[in-house]
């Protein structure tokens, strides 16, 4: 996928933003846009309203990662929610072949990522292949 993102920038002439996570030790960051625990003295783990403005601006956002029980999964719901509107929530395509959940013997959580799908399907969010989109 990186090099897909640099032949992008090279056609384009432009920069992939990319965004960092957990740069606080001392909590989670399952999702790229807030920590699950906010420290009030710590802006980098609270709500990335900065991301969630660029992203009200795009006109298509394209989701693939890893793990659609876990990291996608809180990033892609705490971008919704911080939407406020679900509205721009039909911006966002989950590449499905470009996600996938954690494998455990003891937690479900492929069913944990087809629940967060289907969830983020009804608020708006399409779905597709990495071939056909």
């Amino acid at each position: 996928m990186f090099e897909a993102l640099i032949r992008w920038e090279q056609a384009n002439n432009q920069n992939v933003n990319y965004v960092s996570k957990g740069s606080n030790p001392f909590t989670e960051h399952y999702s790229a846009v807030k920590a699950e625990i906010s420290d009030p003295s710590d802006p980098t783990t609270q709500l990335n309203t900065r991301l969630i403005q660029t992203l009200i601006d795009c006109d298509d956002i394209i989701i693939a990662g890893e793990a659609g029980s876990h990291c996608v999964k809180n990033t892609v719901e705490d971008i919704a929610d911080g939407f406020g509107d679900d509205t721009y929530v039909q911006k966002m395509t989950l590449l499905v072949d470009g996600v996938s959940p954690v494998i455990s013997p003891f937690v479900d959580f492929p069913a944990i990522q087809a629940s967060f799908i289907a969830n983020m399907v009804k608020r708006g969010m399409k779905t597709a292949k990495t071939t056909d989109f």
